[in-house]
């Protein structure tokens, strides 16, 4: 994670879970630790001292909490005196989407290219994708082929697979297009 951007605290939060493994078995004494021992858990970044700090306020690392789980971000559930904190699919996408968005960005001039022709009986498959592709900085050139300047191969792929999707989608860098439409 880097400094600058700053992410919001709800943002912060999946990505630290996911970091932690997806889910945490004592949810204040994670923060507890996370404040003590932030270099590890954040992987030797430190601008995010001061959100940790934060969490250190009970009430406002409930309200977090209680943000993250209107958004079905995460599921809690007590076990004796614990509270488990996990991430659920959704959390996991929003975290994908992030990563896609901040992912490096490639050479000027060079693209993560996507094309897929999902078939009708996966209607819903494909329109969710669509929907993902958008939310991730892709910026749609046709109907089914969208290009992301940053280096999102990887990361897309491991989702693609996640949804079973992969024999109608093919994901490539590309460069030396006729005609793009501005890309952030």
């Amino acid at each position: 994670m880097t400094n600058s951007p700053q992410l919001p605290l709800t943002k912060f939060l999946l990505v630290t879970l996911d970091a932690a493994g997806g889910a945490v078995a004592d949810y204040w004494n994670f923060f507890y630790n996370l404040h003590r021992y932030h270099g590890s858990f954040l992987r030797g970044g430190h601008g995010y001292v001061a959100e940790i700090k934060r969490f250190q306020n009970k009430s406002y690392a409930q309200q977090t909490l209680d943000a993250l789980r209107r958004r079905k971000f995460v599921s809690t559930r007590r076990l004796g005196n614990k509270l488990i904190v996990e991430l659920t699919d959704t959390g996991r996408r929003q975290i994908l989407e992030l990563t896609l968005q901040k992912a490096p960005k490639l050479t000027p001039g060079n693209y993560t290219l996507v094309t897929f022709d999902i078939p009708e009986e996966v209607r819903l498959a494909r329109r969710q994708f669509r929907w993902f592709l958008r939310h991730a900085g892709f910026t749609k050139l046709q109907q089914s082929v969208w290009i992301s300047p940053r280096d999102t191969l990887e990361p897309l792929a491991r989702f693609v697979r996640q949804l079973k999707i992969e024999r109608w989608v093919v994901m490539c860098y590309a460069s030396h297009f006729t005609k793009l439409p501005k890309i952030d």
